[in-house]
């Protein structure tokens, strides 16, 4: 495989002299899948023993102490060993060779007169550090390549046992076939300091437009006659043509032309690079500055940056300074042996072929006058430092006693949870979850383990992917294989940067491509591209992966309890039946039809769900201050998150704020959802709605803070959002987005390979392979579990008859104020009766499909497309012995003309599962003859929040609207009648009536009474009115008023204490009203004579959901038993939260006998 170069760093650059070329590697082979060793150690190096771990920050001789042995804590200091495999990053490529575990390097010991290892002796090892240095064998140059995500490498410090030395090769005395006393030199200036797009792993430094910029290289001892060979990479943004000037060493050559740019476009190219190679002889010594200079029509607003510097020559070997690193290309050639004489006038040189980093041997010289020889084999490149004298470096302690480890040794599992160390705890909590509930077999580790056995203890996403191969690799059948990997942390584009408000804590994968927005992407695949032809992002996802972009321990703990009360017995609910399609208005109505699109494959595929459609130009759109809005669809949105979804499914505009230009979701919006534990799964076939990767950089100090996007906000939202997002990263397509999200629906409800409900990651996985556009579908992520299933119905329920006749025969219409009953029966997921079960289902009976037509809102083309949402009946039912019937009145506001309607149902059993089906062969309209007469409206009771709410109470800003109804011919929530919606209107905004036919629900086993329940949020300080209205099946009204008033101050509040009946002879009862809702009270009944003599305590506890407390009696008895005298008394209530809030509040009682 050809070496692809890539670059990234943060803060970092370094100038590298002919005398300190640090790292290399020869890249001149194509590397095939024969290569591959896909065999592992079963046990680790750190699986045992006592460990230091050290570090590095570039290539070099570094130095360690006996004493610095026995400070580190080894047991047996003076057998030291030391193991690592440098700081290069590790391949992409699935086929290129890495190391499986650490290696040992040998070291050198100066023991003493005395022969043995002990105090005031030391040791020297060479040290590989994280810039890699190559040749280009495809343009005869040297290359350099930074590590993408850490600034240092690290060994591992062991002691016992017969460790690895350095040993000497001897000198050859045969006669050389090459001569040489030159050396090629090679040095690079590289800063990276600034990400364009923020977004990508190349990064750049900022260069004047105005002025020209100078970059200063030295070559001591540069072979003047011996040309010098450049390769200077820049970027330009500019509306016009750009051209970078360049003069070298004295010498003016040619210029880089970089193409412009449109600088009023976000989908074409930011910026572009240009890069050309220079081969030149300076006129300036051993001293060649590089001066660059900008030039455009559009001096104003272009801006430029430099990329990198690469440049190398031929130099004298001189060994002058403390340490050389040397190699030479021309002494290449098959059964070479080639002499190298080196000029020095230091004493004890030592020279180490550094090659191969675990096989490092000191070479053999001859010394006369100031000329050291020494003859090796070169039949390939071979890398070289000469170094004298002791005064050299120690590598910094990182950690001592690094606690032993062996993933090695793990067995196989279905789930990995890679979690960084802030976040293990949580992570071991849903591991617990997985296991107890889907008796999964789950692994957790840290980062850190994995670095530490993987890549040498250097942060690296291909430690991380190895890791995952490991399992891969050593399954014998596809059920030992690993099915899904969560990275339990959030990640940044800024992968290298430590910055205290960095959020790489598990780091990503940026693409090559970092100037153009429509090209770059992040992409959590490349953990789970696993077999040994692929690597990096080409090929197909063997395994689920999902992210938790958490930052903090609390951030953790949140999304495990979401997902704990998701999967509980709690959650259930028809919520788990509903899908909604959102479609934005753009664009000719290309997401609109994409949305309905989706909307008819599901209802054709699994007609058991009901399908809800809010399709933005359906809506009237308002023209504000701040552009044009849709506040019935923001509502609309809001009220069917708190409602509960199985999935919310959008299609259109969006960015890292929120959805669509018309802002119709916020981020104002999400952090106010509380629909716990009702979460939808959120699919966001948009742009950059989830961008959990941006962080804001300040380019003057580099300091760093987080940005949380939209889709972050959805899953880390304590008390509501979702249970996870299937959704995008970066810039999308349209059409591609299209093809995923509809491939995602077709594996989503069905099963994995291995006959188990397909999870998140399951589904995701197979879309994606079966998805085309290579950067579009990389471009969506699971920000979630990948091992937990939708919490869709796993049984079915079966329609039998209506009005008793089997739906095998032909049976009635539904018409107009006709009684029908249905029956029906529960199966199990493989069509059996289940005779034992018991439960509640919840009926909806639909009206037929109406037609649509938008509004032409933002565009002159119109579109139509069907609704049914009209509901006829929605109530509950008994199910006893696997069977149920319901009855309900056909209400009088039907379409009359006869068309299919649709019977939905949702199940809740008492086994701990839940069901759903429907019936789609019935057929609505018409009137039925004879019909009972009614000419009398419902009768209605209002309260907030509970049935204990006094008219003129208390309420916090949130309330509950509960309007409880009762009427012999049932309600009318159909909707076709014009003004015959149930509505309330708040504070007498008539112009903005709120429609709650869908909230409405009727009592158990009956068609006759039931309540509407509906939330406010965030309501005005003040006083309140509700009026509300219903109508029967026979189109009669009543009305209604609810007073309140809304206090939801720091301050707490008690008013209307009191006791009833009041006189009273045997027994009283005490209440209040109180803002104090939603929480634990602990309260005390506290009762005096007018002495103020202590005559009763009465404790309660209380949880209480609304704004009284639930009545306490008092038998009229003091403490002791004895009926008090008649009289009157004085009483307190006390009530205490459990967060130390307390109120009370004094009322006087009378007793008579």
């Amino acid at each position: 495989m050809q070496y692809k170069q890539i670059k990234i760093s943060a803060l970092s650059g370094i100038l590298f002299f002919c005398i300190s070329l640090i790292g290399f590697s020869l890249n001149n082979e194509n590397i095939t899948e024969s290569s591959i060793i896909n065999h592992y150690k079963s046990v680790s190096v750190l699986a045992s023993g006592y460990w230091v771990k050290i570090k590095v920050l570039k290539s070099g001789i570094y130095k360690i102490t006996y004493k610095e042995l026995t400070d580190m804590g080894l047991s047996n200091p003076s057998h030291p060993r030391i193991f690592g495999n440098g700081g290069w990053m590790l391949p992409e490529a699935n086929y290129a060779p890495h190391p499986d575990d650490l290696e040992e390097i040998p070291i050198w010991m100066n023991k003493g007169s005395d022969n043995a290892f002990n105090q005031n002796d030391y040791l020297l090892f060479y040290a590989k550090g994280p810039e890699k240095r190559y040749y280009a064998t495809q343009d005869s140059m040297y290359r350099h390549q930074l590590n993408l995500y850490d600034a240092g490498a690290y060994y591992f410090i062991t002691s016992g046992g017969t460790g690895k030395t350095i040993m000497t090769e001897k000198y050859i005395d045969s006669v050389p076939d090459y001569v040489t006393s030159a050396f090629d030199a090679f040095q690079w200036h590289e800063i990276d300091k600034e990400n364009l797009i923020q977004s990508g792993r190349e990064w750049y430094e900022p260069i004047s437009t105005q002025s020209s910029s100078t970059f200063d290289f030295s070559f001591p001892g540069r072979i003047q006659e011996e040309a010098v060979r450049i390769r200077i990479r820049v970027v330009g943004r500019s509306s016009a043509t750009s051209y970078f000037n360049i003069e070298a060493g004295g010498i003016q050559l040619a210029p880089i032309s970089v193409a412009a740019v449109n600088l009023n476009s976000f989908t074409t190219a930011f910026a572009r690079a240009g890069t050309k190679d220079y081969k030149m002889i300076p006129q300036t010594g051993d001293d060649i500055p590089v001066i660059i200079s900008f030039n455009s029509a559009d001096q104003v607003n272009s801006r430029a940056w430099l990329d990198y510097i690469d440049i190398q020559t031929r130099c004298r070997l001189i060994l002058s300074g403390k340490e050389l690193f040397f190699r030479d290309i021309h002494s290449v050639a098959p059964g070479n042996i080639s002499e190298f004489i080196l000029e020095t006038t230091k004493l004890n040189v030592r020279v180490w072929d550094i090659t191969d980093l675990n096989n490092v041997r000191e070479i053999e010289t001859k010394f006369s006058g100031n000329k050291i020889t020494f003859r090796v084999s070169t039949d390939t490149l071979k890398e070289f430092i000469a170094f004298s004298g002791k005064d050299f470096p120690s590598p910094e302690v990182i950690e001592k006693n690094l606690p032993n480890q062996n993933l090695h040794g793990l067995p196989q599992a279905e789930m990995i949870i890679v979690t960084h160390p802030n976040f293990l705890e949580e992570a071991y909590r849903l591991a617990n979850l997985h296991q107890t509930k889907d008796q999964m077999t789950v692994t957790v580790v840290t980062t850190s383990q994995v670095y530490n056995e993987f890549s040498s203890g250097s942060r690296d996403i291909a430690a991380i992917r190895n890791f995952m191969k490991m399992f891969y690799d050593r399954a014998q059948t596809p059920e030992e294989k690993p099915r899904y990997l969560l990275l339990f942390g959030d990640g940044s584009y800024a992968n290298k940067s430590m910055d205290k408000g960095n959020t790489n804590f598990i780091p990503t994968y940026q693409s090559p491509n970092s100037l153009a927005p429509t090209q770059s992407f992040v992409s959590d695949d490349f953990f789970g591209i696993l077999d040994n032809h692929e690597g990096g992002v080409s090929g197909l996802v063997d395994i689920g992966i999902g992210r938790f972009p958490v930052s903090t321990p609390e951030d953790a703990k949140i999304i495990v309890n979401k997902i704990e009360s998701y999967q509980s017995s709690k959650a259930t609910g028809d919520w788990r039946n509903n899908i909604c399609f959102v479609g934005d208005d753009e664009d000719n109505n290309i997401h609109l039809i994409d949305a309905d699109k989706l909307a008819s494959y599901v209802e054709t595929h699994y007609p058991s769900f009901v399908i809800e459609k809010v399709y933005l130009d359906a809506y009237p759109q308002a023209s504000t201050a701040n552009g044009a809005r849709y506040p019935e669809v923001n509502k609309t949105i809001n009220d069917k998150i708190e409602k509960g979804l199985l999935i919310f499914n959008y299609v259109g505009h969006g960015n890292e704020r929120g959805l669509a230009h018309e802002n119709i979701l916020t981020t104002n919006d999400i952090n106010s959802w509380t629909n716990v534990p009702r979460y939808p799964l959120f699919i966001t076939a948009t742009c950059e709605f989830s961008r959990f990767d941006y962080v804001d950089i300040n380019n003057v100090n580099g300091a760093i803070t987080p940005k949380p996007s939209a889709g972050e906000m959805v899953i880390l939202n304590p008390v509501g959002g979702g249970i996870a997002l299937l959704t995008t990263t970066r810039l999308v397509y349209s059409s591609p987005n299209f093809v995923l999200n509809q491939n995602f629906y077709k594996y989503i409800f069905s099963k994995n390979d291995i006959g188990k409900p397909n999870t998140l990651g399951d589904a995701l996985r197979y879309t994606k392979n079966a998805s085309g556009s290579l950067i579009n579908k990389r471009n969506f992520t699971l920000l979630g579990d990948p091992a937990l299933r939708l919490a869709y119905p796993e049984y079915k329920v079966i329609t039998d008859s209506i009005n008793k006749v089997p739906v095998t025969l032909p049976f009635d219409t539904l018409k107009a104020l006709k009684k029908i009953t249905i029956s029906g029966h529960v199966e199990n997921e493989d069509g059996v009766f289940l005779p034992d079960v018991k439960g509640i289902i919840y009926p909806s009976v639909f009206d037929k499909a109406r037609i649509v037509t938008t509004l032409g809102n933002d565009s002159p083309n119109t579109m139509t497309f069907l609704l049914q949402d009209n509901i006829l009946f929605k109530g509950q039912a008994e199910i006893n012995n696997g069977i149920f019937n319901f009855s309900f009145l056909v209400p009088k506001d039907i379409s009359y003309n006869p068309g299919k309607g649709k019977l939905s149902y949702y199940a809740t059993l008492d086994n701990g599962k839940d069901a759903a089906g429907t019936f789609e062969k019935i057929l609505v309209g018409g009137f039925t003859k004879d019909p009972e007469m009614d000419v009398t409206g419902p009768e209605i009771r209002l309260y907030l929040n509970d049935t204990l709410f006094r008219n003129g109470g208390l309420s916090d800003e949130n309330p509950v609207f509960l309007a409880y109804v009762k009427d012999k011919g049932g309600i009318n929530t159909v909707g076709n009648g014009i003004g015959h919606d149930i509505i309330a209107i708040l504070d007498d905004e008539e112009t903005n009536p709120i429609i709650l036919n869908n909230y409405f629900t009727y009592e158990m086993n009956s068609y006759q009474k039931g309540v509407v329940s509906y939330p406010f949020f965030h309501l005005s300080q003040r006083e309140h009115t509700i009026f509300f209205k219903v109508w029967d099946n026979y189109n009669n009204s009543s009305e209604a008023t609810l007073s309140f008033h809304v206090n939801d101050q720091p301050t707490n509040i008690m008013e209307n204490v009191r006791n009833y009946p009041n006189p009273f002879r045997e027994d009283t009862w005490f209440t209040l009203e109180h803002n104090l809702s939603d929480q634990e009270l602990d309260i005390q009944v506290r009762i005096y004579n007018l002495s103020g003599g202590l005559i009763r305590i009465i404790n309660e506890h209380q949880w209480v959901s609304g704004y009284t407390i639930d009545p306490i009696h008092w038998d009229g008895k003091d403490s002791s038993g004895e009926k008090v005298a008649a009289g009157i008394y004085v009483f307190q209530i006390i009530l205490r939260s459990k967060e130390g809030s307390l109120i009370s509040g004094n009322g006087k009682l009378f007793i008579i006998h």
